[in-house]
């Protein structure tokens, strides 16, 4: 539910930019009851390499969704490594004939940094259990059973997931792929008010149609509220997206978690 509704937001966005730039990040804050919106389109700030928009979802008058995005021209690894490496023979070419880093300069040579790349070990995933759930249009393997007793901090839980269908724009994948947290099983009996979800966008570089590796970690339980953070791995072991959600726990008894 939220991560479609993230998805109808990105894509009123994408259509506003004709292409031009990629996401980056987008930040998401939610009030209940949450229905179908219609947008309200700010255009916080336009840069050569980023823009930033925020959009208002409202139902029936009442605002109930706020989506702060950010997009940028350069969000690809392998691209970025394309262009510093032609960048690099450029430069040897030059130096070979005697140009020095002043001519570099005279002749307007746009110098280029060696890119940065976000990438956290590839987990561990010889033990998981291939059987296949399908929940929310989404297919998983692995086991998604959370008890929150556990100490889980330290222990990271690691499942497959992907998109029973693909939709048109790849990025829309990752938006439905976030709703993967509406399917974990927590042990404990209780239900869960999304407060806050944020999905950041690393690289380019995943194939929508292929199993994504996700591991999930529950970062803090402080006063029923309730910190997990996913990071998605393509088949090649890049970390393309981290998403982080903030949910209020509501026991569904008198016990507390």
């Amino acid at each position: 539910m939220y991560g479609s509704i993230i998805e109808d937001g990105l894509n009123q966005l994408i259509k506003q930019l004709d292409g031009k730039f990629q996401p980056h990040s987008i930040h998401g804050a939610f009030q209940q009851p949450l229905k179908s919106v219609e947008w309200e389109i700010d255009n916080i700030s336009d840069g050569n390499n980023f823009v930033n928009r925020s959009l208002i979802g409202s139902n029936d008058g009442i605002n109930t969704v706020f989506l702060n995005f950010s997009f940028t021209a350069k969000n690809s690894f392998q691209k970025s490594m394309e262009r510093y490496e032609t960048y690099q023979k450029l430069i040897a070419e030059r130096r070979k004939v005697g140009k020095t880093e002043e001519d570099d300069d005279d002749d307007d040579i746009r110098r280029v940094e060696v890119p940065f790349k976000f990438q956290v070990p590839f987990p561990k995933v010889d033990d998981i259990d291939k059987t296949s759930v399908i929940k929310y249009g989404i297919d998983f393997k692995g086991n998604l059973d959370i008890d929150l007793t556990k100490d889980i901090y330290n222990n990271p839980i690691i499942f497959f997931c992907k998109l029973e269908k693909i939709p048109d724009n790849k990025f829309s994948t990752i938006c439905r792929l976030s709703d993967c947290l509406n399917s974990l099983n927590f042990i404990q009996p209780c239900d869960f008010q999304v407060q806050e979800r944020i999905i950041y966008f690393h690289d380019d570089d995943f194939n929508e149609k292929d199993f994504v590796t996700v591991q999930m970690k529950v970062l803090s339980i402080v006063d029923d509220i309730l910190l997990i953070e996913l990071e998605l791995f393509s088949v090649n072991g890049v970390q393309f997206s981290t998403i982080y959600q903030e949910s209020l726990i509501i026991p569904k008894t008198t016990s507390h978690l």
